[in-house]
C-alpha cells in the first residue's frame, strides 16, 4: 500500500485520487484531526514524529506535505524550514527506518530558472527561500541515496490542475 503524505495538498490529492483510480492501495494522509480515521491518518509532519507508526502494509510513501508558497516562504524561512526540512527529513528516517521506499517531492526551484531543460544531477542554484530549502533536504536525500536507501526524488515544475483551468 502507498502511503500519500499532505493528502490535503493540491499535489498530494491528485497522487492519492490516481491510486484510486489505478486501484492501487492508498492511503492519504491528513493533519486535521476533524477529518482523521481509518482511510485517512492523521500526520502533523510538524508534530514531533517519535510516536508515529506508518500505517500497517504501506510500502512506498510520497511525500507532498510542505510549505509550498514562496511568499509563505519567504515571510518565515525559521518556521517553513522546520516543515521542509527538519520535519521532512525526520519523517524520511522514519520511513526509511521500517523498509518503506520514499518519493520525495521536490522542485524545479533548486534552480535559478536561467537555463530551460535542466539535467537532474546539475548543481542546484536556487535563489528564493522555498527552493533553498528544498534543495538542503535534497542534499540529505541524496547522501541517503548514495547509501542505498531506497529514496528517489522527483522535481516538479508548474502544476496545473484541472481547477485551475476552468
Amino acid at each position: 500500500m502507498w502511503l500519500v503524505i499532505g493528502g490535503e495538498s493540491e499535489i498530494g490529492a491528485a497522487v492519492h485520487r490516481h491510486f484510486r483510480e489505478c486501484r492501487e492501495p492508498a492511503l492519504a494522509t491528513t493533519r486535521r484531526q476533524d477529518l482523521a480515521g481509518a482511510e485517512r491518518p492523521y500526520l502533523d509532519i510538524a508534530s514531533p514524529l517519535e510516536q508515529w507508526v506508518p500505517p500497517a502494509g504501506t510500502r512506498g510513501a510520497c511525500i507532498a506535505a510542505a510549505v509550498a508558497q514562496i511568499s509563505e516562504c519567504a515571510a518565515d524561512p525559521a518556521g517553513s524550514a522546520l516543515i521542509n526540512v527538519d520535519a521532512t527529513l525526520r519523517l524520511i528516517d522514519r520511513l526509511l527506518a521500517r523498509g518503506i521506499y520514499v518519493v520525495y517531492l521536490s522542485t524545479n526551484q533548486v534552480f535559478d530558472g536561467t537555463m530551460p531543460n535542466v539535467p537532474p544531477d546539475a548543481p542546484v542554484n536556487p535563489i528564493s527561500e522555498y527552493g533553498k530549502q528544498k534543495a538542503r533536504t535534497e542534499k540529505k536525500v541524496k547522501l541517503l541515496m548514495k547509501q542505498g536507501a531506497p529514496l528517489s526524488i522527483l522535481r516538479l515544475a508548474k502544476v496545473i490542475s484541472p481547477q485551475r483551468l476552468g
